[in-house]
């Protein structure tokens, strides 16, 4: 194992050598290995932890030049030293909180608001870790350096490499192919997803789905947004789908199928779909809206293994009530969802992401996301 833990979740250290900087030697060791060679549940707790810090790899469990370099910007960024109260400032500031958020939510199980300010409860969250790591020298309690951040890494990667057969299944790949690190493998029908690095054409058919842009967000303004006539396929493996009505402009649709691409790439995690439009548009049954092609219900995120909705729709165990969901991926579905269309609008009731401003509380919205304004 190349960030050894012990029993009591202390970083393996040999004498003499404090916890932090030890870290920093054991992640620095991935720079030396094998190329596409060393691969396995290790390799893509390895990915997520670097997601979380703000890369944007593919959990294929390979350890190939896109996680190399990777590890290579992790170490070569300027982490900023933080504390409490130090009046973060700038973007890159808040930024740095935000991942330092993200990150203790998974080491500790905290439930802190990823809201970037360095408040009371983000100082308890990250003294609980260090003593219970070892972590408190040469960076005082509540407070973090760039050798922290090294050994928090470290933890990140062994917390969820025990929970990678749960929150992070491989990917499933299309083709005889190896994994291409960092990279969305083509699907069956040869179209390359976000982020494949290759530009497919640009739709010409009402029915054309495939998305054509090679960096994210993707650039949609070729697809139509009127006529309510493009369905969601049944299947695309980045998504499912748990409702009958599957129809959308063909612009809500390529949008959805990119979120979903991209949310797989980073989290491992299946898109569940639930109702967007019949087709034609109008009316559905059960719903006020729902009717113009750009509405779309989506469930939560859990990080049980799920992958279909929960049947009883009613139950505890579909909303954000459940103990397996998981705020920190439904986030990330949200941001995405965001990045392709900063207008559109989230409803949905979990209290913490309508504080963090995320989302809009509606009635009968603690099971699911209503996105409406998607294309």
């Amino acid at each position: 194992m190349v960030l050894p833990v012990n029993g009591t979740g202390r970083t393996d250290a040999p004498n003499g050598v404090d916890a932090a900087t030890h870290a920093q030697q054991q992640v620095e060791r991935f720079l030396g290995l094998p190329h596409s060679t060393t691969r396995g549940a290790e390799i893509r707790a390895l990915q997520r932890s670097l997601n979380l810090m703000g890369a944007s790899l593919t959990l294929d469990g390979v350890y190939g030049r896109n996680t190399e370099g990777a590890v290579r910007d992790f170490l070569a960024r300027d982490m900023p030293a933080l504390q409490r109260g130090a009046g973060q400032r700038s973007g890159s500031e808040r930024e740095a909180v935000r991942r330092l958020q993200q990150a203790l939510n998974v080491v500790t199980g905290s439930q802190l608001v990823v809201d970037g300010r360095f408040g009371a409860k983000t100082e308890e969250a990250l003294i609980a870790w260090q003593r219970s790591h070892g972590v408190n020298n040469p960076s005082p309690e509540g407070q973090i350096n760039r050798a922290t951040w090294n050994a928090l890494l470290a933890s990140m990667v062994d917390k969820l490499k025990g929970a990678e057969s749960i929150t992070a299944p491989p990917p499933s790949h299309t083709s005889s192919r190896p994994p291409t690190d960092g990279l969305t493998p083509p699907t069956a029908s040869g179209v390359r997803t976000p982020g494949s690095g290759d530009r497919t054409p640009a739709p010409t058919g009402s029915g054309s789905s495939g998305v054509s842009s090679r960096d994210w967000p993707p650039n949609l303004s070729a697809y139509s947004n009127t006529g309510v006539n493009t369905r969601l396929p049944d299947d695309d493996p980045n998504l499912s789908r748990y409702k009958p009505y599957a129809y959308g402009t063909e612009r809500t649709i390529a949008l959805i199928r990119a979120v979903a691409a991209r949310y797989h790439d980073l989290t491992g995690m299946v898109l569940r779909v639930g109702d967007i439009s019949q087709q034609g548009g109008g009316p559905i049954p059960g719903h006020a809206s729902h009717r113009s092609g750009r509405n779309v219900d989506l469930d939560l995120a859990f990080s049980d293994g799920r992958t279909t909705a929960e049947p009883n729709r009613e139950s505890r165990n579909a909303s954000w009530r459940s103990d397996a969901y998981d705020r920190d991926a439904t986030r990330t579905i949200i941001r995405l969802i965001k990045e392709c269309n900063p207008n559109a609008q989230i409803l949905f009731s979990d209290p913490v992401l309508v504080r963090e401003g995320l989302v809009t509380p509606y009635a009968g919205h603690d099971n699911h996301m209503h996105v409406q304004g998607l294309g």
